[in-house]
Protein backbone atom coordinates (compact mmCIF):
# COMPACT_ATOMS: atom_id res chain seq x y z
CA UNK A 1 0.00 0.00 0.00
CA UNK A 2 1.55 3.37 -0.97
CA UNK A 3 1.53 6.32 1.36
CA UNK A 4 -0.31 8.98 -0.89
CA UNK A 5 -3.30 10.99 0.75
CA UNK A 6 -6.65 9.24 0.50
CA UNK A 7 -9.08 12.71 0.28
CA UNK A 8 -12.74 13.19 0.32
CA UNK A 9 -11.93 13.44 -3.78
CA UNK A 10 -9.40 10.83 -4.69
CA UNK A 11 -11.09 8.02 -2.35
CA UNK A 12 -11.30 6.00 -5.61
CA UNK A 13 -7.81 5.81 -6.04
CA UNK A 14 -7.42 3.62 -2.49
CA UNK A 15 -4.30 1.39 -3.45
CA UNK A 16 -4.65 -2.22 -3.82
CA UNK A 17 -4.05 -3.68 0.04
CA UNK A 18 -1.25 -5.28 1.22
CA UNK A 19 -2.95 -8.03 2.85
CA UNK A 20 -4.86 -9.53 -0.31
CA UNK A 21 -1.85 -11.66 -0.52
CA UNK A 22 -3.56 -13.59 2.72
CA UNK A 23 -6.17 -14.36 0.35
CA UNK A 24 -5.47 -17.97 -0.93
CA UNK A 25 -8.13 -18.87 -3.59
CA UNK A 26 -10.14 -22.42 -2.75
CA UNK A 27 -11.30 -24.10 -5.98
CA UNK A 28 -12.05 -26.95 -4.87
CA UNK A 29 -14.96 -25.46 -2.24
CA UNK A 30 -18.39 -26.48 -4.84
CA UNK A 31 -21.81 -25.85 -4.50
CA UNK A 32 -24.03 -27.36 -7.28
CA UNK A 33 -25.96 -24.97 -9.94
CA UNK A 34 -23.82 -22.08 -8.39
CA UNK A 35 -20.64 -19.92 -9.19
CA UNK A 36 -18.42 -20.05 -5.94
CA UNK A 37 -15.43 -18.08 -5.20
CA UNK A 38 -13.95 -18.94 -2.05
CA UNK A 39 -10.66 -17.65 -0.26
CA UNK A 40 -9.71 -18.27 3.53
CA UNK A 41 -7.35 -15.92 5.21
CA UNK A 42 -4.21 -17.97 5.60
CA UNK A 43 -1.94 -18.04 8.17
CA UNK A 44 0.10 -16.05 11.00
CA UNK A 45 -0.24 -11.92 9.90
CA UNK A 46 1.88 -9.63 10.88
CA UNK A 47 2.20 -6.16 12.29
CA UNK A 48 2.78 -4.27 9.43
CA UNK A 49 -0.16 -5.76 7.49
CA UNK A 50 -2.20 -5.80 10.13
CA UNK A 51 -1.21 -2.03 10.63
CA UNK A 52 -1.59 -1.15 6.53
CA UNK A 53 -5.20 -3.41 7.16
CA UNK A 54 -6.83 -0.78 9.77
CA UNK A 55 -5.51 2.34 7.70
CA UNK A 56 -7.33 0.16 4.79
CA UNK A 57 -10.84 0.25 6.90
CA UNK A 58 -9.91 3.59 8.37
CA UNK A 59 -10.11 5.42 5.47
CA UNK A 60 -13.90 3.86 4.88
CA UNK A 61 -15.11 5.78 8.10
CA UNK A 62 -13.40 8.89 7.30
CA UNK A 63 -10.77 9.90 4.88
CA UNK A 64 -7.37 11.50 5.40
CA UNK A 65 -8.31 15.16 4.87
CA UNK A 66 -11.68 15.20 6.71
CA UNK A 67 -9.66 13.52 9.87
CA UNK A 68 -6.41 16.16 9.53
CA UNK A 69 -9.29 18.92 9.19
CA UNK A 70 -11.28 18.11 11.99
CA UNK A 71 -8.06 17.61 14.52
CA UNK A 72 -6.70 21.04 13.45
CA UNK A 73 -10.13 23.07 13.47
CA UNK A 74 -10.85 21.28 16.91
CA UNK A 75 -7.90 21.03 18.28
CA UNK A 76 -8.59 17.25 19.41
CA UNK A 77 -6.69 14.46 19.38
CA UNK A 78 -7.09 12.01 16.38
CA UNK A 79 -7.06 9.11 18.25
CA UNK A 80 -9.50 10.22 20.64
CA UNK A 81 -11.82 11.27 17.83
CA UNK A 82 -11.50 7.99 15.77
CA UNK A 83 -12.00 6.17 19.03
CA UNK A 84 -14.95 8.16 20.52
CA UNK A 85 -16.85 9.45 16.91
CA UNK A 86 -15.48 7.44 13.95
CA UNK A 87 -14.81 3.62 14.14
CA UNK A 88 -17.39 1.08 15.62
CA UNK A 89 -16.88 -0.55 18.83
CA UNK A 90 -19.79 -3.08 18.83
CA UNK A 91 -18.53 -6.54 17.62
CA UNK A 92 -21.60 -7.22 15.47
CA UNK A 93 -21.16 -3.56 13.80
CA UNK A 94 -17.34 -4.21 13.44
CA UNK A 95 -18.15 -7.50 11.80
CA UNK A 96 -20.78 -6.29 9.16
CA UNK A 97 -18.67 -3.54 8.11
CA UNK A 98 -15.35 -6.33 7.88
CA UNK A 99 -17.71 -8.06 5.25
CA UNK A 100 -18.69 -5.80 3.29
CA UNK A 101 -15.41 -4.08 2.83
CA UNK A 102 -13.20 -7.12 2.07
CA UNK A 103 -15.97 -8.30 -0.21
CA UNK A 104 -15.59 -4.92 -2.25
CA UNK A 105 -12.12 -5.50 -1.99
CA UNK A 106 -12.56 -9.04 -3.70
CA UNK A 107 -14.80 -7.61 -6.28
CA UNK A 108 -12.60 -4.71 -6.48
CA UNK A 109 -8.42 -6.01 -6.88
CA UNK A 110 -9.47 -9.57 -7.65
CA UNK A 111 -13.06 -9.78 -9.46
CA UNK A 112 -12.37 -6.60 -11.87
CA UNK A 113 -15.42 -4.11 -10.68
CA UNK A 114 -15.11 -0.53 -9.98
CA UNK A 115 -16.54 -0.22 -6.37
CA UNK A 116 -17.66 2.90 -4.62
CA UNK A 117 -16.74 3.44 -0.99
CA UNK A 118 -19.48 4.96 0.65
CA UNK A 119 -21.06 2.71 3.00
CA UNK A 120 -19.60 3.34 5.95
CA UNK A 121 -18.40 6.91 5.58
CA UNK A 122 -19.09 9.47 6.93
CA UNK A 123 -22.17 7.66 10.01
CA UNK A 124 -23.35 10.19 12.76
CA UNK A 125 -23.42 7.11 14.60
CA UNK A 126 -20.58 4.75 14.35
CA UNK A 127 -22.80 1.82 15.73
CA UNK A 128 -25.20 2.42 12.91
CA UNK A 129 -25.15 0.95 9.56
CA UNK A 130 -26.85 2.48 6.81
CA UNK A 131 -29.26 0.93 4.72
CA UNK A 132 -29.57 -0.32 1.56
CA UNK A 133 -27.76 -2.64 -1.07
CA UNK A 134 -24.71 -4.12 0.74
CA UNK A 135 -22.26 -3.93 -1.75
CA UNK A 136 -22.74 -2.08 -5.38
CA UNK A 137 -19.75 -2.76 -8.11
CA UNK A 138 -19.80 -1.88 -11.51
CA UNK A 139 -18.47 -2.44 -14.91
CA UNK A 140 -18.49 0.41 -17.64
CA UNK A 141 -17.77 -0.45 -21.27
CA UNK A 142 -17.11 3.36 -22.43
CA UNK A 143 -17.11 5.66 -19.47
CA UNK A 144 -17.94 8.69 -22.42
CA UNK A 145 -21.64 6.83 -23.46
CA UNK A 146 -23.67 4.10 -21.96
CA UNK A 147 -23.92 0.63 -23.58
CA UNK A 148 -26.50 -1.89 -23.14
CA UNK A 149 -23.33 -4.34 -22.20
CA UNK A 150 -22.58 -2.37 -18.72
CA UNK A 151 -23.05 -4.27 -16.17
CA UNK A 152 -24.43 -3.36 -12.73
CA UNK A 153 -23.38 -6.09 -9.20
CA UNK A 154 -25.60 -5.77 -6.24
CA UNK A 155 -24.13 -8.26 -3.58
CA UNK A 156 -26.14 -9.01 -0.24
CA UNK A 157 -23.45 -9.72 2.38
CA UNK A 158 -23.67 -11.48 5.61
CA UNK A 159 -21.10 -11.94 8.50
CA UNK A 160 -21.11 -14.76 10.46
CA UNK A 161 -17.83 -13.55 12.05
CA UNK A 162 -18.02 -15.85 15.73
CA UNK A 163 -19.87 -18.65 14.20
CA UNK A 164 -19.00 -21.54 11.74
CA UNK A 165 -22.61 -21.38 10.35
CA UNK A 166 -21.43 -21.31 6.59
CA UNK A 167 -24.57 -22.76 5.15
CA UNK A 168 -26.50 -20.61 7.31
CA UNK A 169 -24.83 -17.31 6.33
CA UNK A 170 -25.37 -18.30 2.79
CA UNK A 171 -28.74 -19.33 2.88
CA UNK A 172 -29.67 -16.09 4.84
CA UNK A 173 -27.64 -13.73 1.99
CA UNK A 174 -29.42 -15.81 -0.35
CA UNK A 175 -32.84 -14.69 0.71
CA UNK A 176 -32.51 -11.45 1.31
CA UNK A 177 -30.55 -10.69 -2.01
CA UNK A 178 -34.14 -10.97 -3.25
CA UNK A 179 -34.67 -7.30 -1.71
CA UNK A 180 -31.76 -5.61 -3.09
CA UNK A 181 -34.03 -4.84 -6.37
CA UNK A 182 -36.04 -2.36 -5.02
CA UNK A 183 -32.90 -1.59 -3.22
CA UNK A 184 -30.64 -0.70 -5.47
CA UNK A 185 -31.90 2.78 -6.89
CA UNK A 186 -32.08 4.12 -3.15
CA UNK A 187 -28.14 3.20 -2.85
CA UNK A 188 -27.24 4.21 -5.98
CA UNK A 189 -29.04 8.01 -5.36
CA UNK A 190 -27.31 8.22 -1.50
CA UNK A 191 -23.58 7.21 -3.61
CA UNK A 192 -24.12 9.91 -5.98
CA UNK A 193 -25.15 12.49 -3.65
CA UNK A 194 -22.50 11.67 -1.22
CA UNK A 195 -19.96 11.07 -4.33
CA UNK A 196 -20.96 15.27 -5.78
CA UNK A 197 -20.52 16.70 -1.71
CA UNK A 198 -17.07 15.18 -2.10
CA UNK A 199 -15.78 16.24 -5.48
CA UNK A 200 -15.56 12.39 -6.27
CA UNK A 201 -15.94 13.53 -10.20
CA UNK A 202 -15.24 9.92 -10.77
CA UNK A 203 -17.39 7.96 -9.03
CA UNK A 204 -20.33 10.68 -9.66
CA UNK A 205 -19.58 10.37 -13.19
CA UNK A 206 -19.53 6.86 -13.51
CA UNK A 207 -23.21 6.40 -11.53
CA UNK A 208 -24.71 8.77 -13.27
CA UNK A 209 -25.23 6.28 -16.23
CA UNK A 210 -26.84 4.08 -13.46
CA UNK A 211 -29.23 6.21 -12.36
CA UNK A 212 -31.57 6.57 -16.07
CA UNK A 213 -31.93 2.64 -16.51
CA UNK A 214 -35.16 3.21 -18.37
CA UNK A 215 -33.36 5.39 -20.71
CA UNK A 216 -30.07 3.53 -21.08
CA UNK A 217 -30.33 -0.20 -20.37
CA UNK A 218 -27.83 -1.87 -18.54
CA UNK A 219 -27.29 -5.66 -17.43
CA UNK A 220 -28.34 -6.18 -13.76
CA UNK A 221 -26.90 -9.05 -11.91
CA UNK A 222 -26.75 -10.19 -8.32
CA UNK A 223 -24.52 -12.00 -5.79
CA UNK A 224 -24.12 -12.89 -2.61
CA UNK A 225 -21.34 -12.86 0.46
CA UNK A 226 -20.70 -15.01 3.19
CA UNK A 227 -17.77 -14.01 5.48
CA UNK A 228 -17.42 -16.85 8.50
CA UNK A 229 -15.29 -18.17 11.43
CA UNK A 230 -14.51 -21.41 9.53
CA UNK A 231 -11.93 -23.35 9.03
CA UNK A 232 -13.10 -25.99 6.57
CA UNK A 233 -15.55 -24.56 3.95
CA UNK A 234 -15.54 -27.54 1.51
CA UNK A 235 -16.61 -29.78 4.58
CA UNK A 236 -19.69 -27.39 5.75
CA UNK A 237 -21.06 -27.25 2.05
CA UNK A 238 -20.27 -30.81 1.29
CA UNK A 239 -22.87 -32.17 -1.41
CA UNK A 240 -24.87 -28.60 -1.11
CA UNK A 241 -26.93 -27.54 -3.99
CA UNK A 242 -27.82 -23.96 -4.89
CA UNK A 243 -31.18 -25.23 -4.11
CA UNK A 244 -30.71 -26.14 -0.40
CA UNK A 245 -29.35 -23.17 -0.13
CA UNK A 246 -32.13 -21.08 -1.72
CA UNK A 247 -29.87 -19.36 -4.05
CA UNK A 248 -30.94 -18.71 -7.33
CA UNK A 249 -29.82 -21.05 -9.90
CA UNK A 250 -26.34 -19.74 -11.66
CA UNK A 251 -25.69 -16.88 -8.64
CA UNK A 252 -22.31 -16.07 -7.31
CA UNK A 253 -21.54 -16.55 -4.50
CA UNK A 254 -18.51 -15.01 -2.73
CA UNK A 255 -17.02 -16.77 0.49
CA UNK A 256 -14.20 -15.13 2.74
CA UNK A 257 -13.52 -17.54 5.60
CA UNK A 258 -11.21 -18.12 8.47
CA UNK A 259 -11.10 -19.68 12.18
CA UNK A 260 -11.04 -17.35 15.06
CA UNK A 261 -12.36 -14.30 12.60
CA UNK A 262 -13.83 -12.24 15.41
CA UNK A 263 -10.06 -12.24 17.08
CA UNK A 264 -8.86 -10.96 13.53
CA UNK A 265 -11.51 -8.24 13.40
CA UNK A 266 -11.07 -6.97 16.60
CA UNK A 267 -7.20 -6.74 16.45
CA UNK A 268 -7.60 -4.73 12.91
CA UNK A 269 -10.13 -2.56 14.31
CA UNK A 270 -8.02 -1.83 17.41
CA UNK A 271 -5.59 -0.54 15.09
CA UNK A 272 -7.72 1.83 13.12
CA UNK A 273 -7.62 3.96 16.38
CA UNK A 274 -4.17 3.72 17.64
Amino acid sequence: MDNNSINCSNIRELPEPSFLSCLKKEGHVLIYDAKVQCFSIEGNIDDKILQEWALHIRRHYVRDDELTDYVHVYEIDAKKHLREDCIPDIPQIRSGDFAEIIISDLIQFIEGYEVPRYKQHGREDKNKSEHGTDVIAYKVTNGSEANNNDELLAVEVKSRSSSPNLKGAIADAARDSLKDRSRIAMTLAYYANRALAAHDTRTSTELKRFLHASEHPFKETFAIGAVVGIKDAEHSLRDKSASDLSINHGQRVFIIHRTRLMDLIHSIYNRCVS
